[in-house]
């Protein structure tokens, strides 16, 4: 399968504050979605700064449409939406002025799908910036990544600040986008469920070390959780267990496949894992 995008082994270290992001590896393949997943200052939003140049790596190499990457490539630009947590526009700017802009910037500056996806969301392109919510700036910022015809998206958790309704209606445009299956989408995130609901792959970043890069369906149905009491959990074949968890009179374990569970352990629940338990028995829990 052709990545679109490919990150190894990329690199960088802040000395004043003691973080250093070590190694990341994964790739985008074309016409899939990756979420990035970790706790907040785990280093995903710096990874995405290294993907595309805005800081500067200590090691490791950005591929991106087979080649390397670097910030002054104008042909790779043309080609890539971004859109970070906070809107760098001025607030005394429209939809409208807006549009101007970036069609001078953009050579697929695309007004008409510019103006209909901002309808679409219910956002009144005759406002200023500044009187809109955060949630209405979140959405103008995709919006506008995503209309010049790129045909890689990175985005940086472009659902915070959204309400329920139109986080689901955010993702179902991220899946129209892939659906003619030459472009790709990758973003960061701390709600799991985002990720779960739409990525076809998981990169699970914790303080600073990539813990896995892998297909979403492998997570949430090969492995899976056993919750247990103390006594059933001393009973579990150790070679299965990926890490455990301890919660009050409780344990929760991951486990590498249920099919390898001694069935004739009693007061065990076997579950589908979520995102947000493998994140917490990595974070807070032993891993073996």
């Amino acid at each position: 399968m052709e990545n679109i995008l490919e990150v190894k082994n990329i690199e960088k270290t802040y000395p004043n504050d003691g973080f250093k992001l070590n190694k990341i590896n994964f790739d985008v393949p074309k016409g899939s979605i990756v979420g990035i997943i970790g706790e907040n200052g785990s280093g995903k939003t710096t990874t995405l700064n290294l993907i595309l140049g805005l800081k500067s790596k200590d090691g490791g190499t950005v591929k991106i449409f087979g080649r390397e990457f670097n910030i002054d490539d104008v042909d790779i630009k043309e080609k890539i939406g971004v859109s970070f947590d906070e809107i760098y526009l001025p607030s005394n700017l429209n939809a409208k002025e807006i549009s101007k802009i970036y069609k001078s910037i953009y050579h697929g500056w695309d007004e008409k799908y510019f103006f209909s996806s901002l309808s679409n969301f219910g956002i009144d392109n005759g406002k200023k910036i500044g009187d809109y919510s955060k949630g209405m700036q979140k959405m103008l910022s995709i919006v506008i990544a995503m209309s010049h015809s790129p045909e890689l998206l990175i985005l940086d958790e472009p659902t915070s600040s959204l309400d329920p309704v139109k986080r689901s209606e955010v993702l179902e445009k991220f899946q129209e986008f892939i659906e003619n299956g030459d472009r790709s989408i990758v973003f960061s995130s701390h709600i799991t469920t985002d990720i779960e609901h739409i990525c076809d792959y998981v990169v699970f970043i914790n303080k600073g070390n990539l813990i896995f890069a892998r297909p979403t369906i492998e997570l949430l149905y090969e492995n899976c959780i056993a919750r247990c009491t103390s006594e059933s959990f001393n009973k579990l074949d150790k070679s299965n267990m990926i890490g455990y968890l301890q919660k009050n009179n409780q344990v929760v374990v991951l486990l590498k496949s249920r099919d390898d569970l001694d069935q004739s352990i009693d007061n065990i629940i076997i579950e589908n894992p979520t995102l947000e338990e493998i994140m917490n028995i990595y974070s807070r829990g032993t891993i073996l």
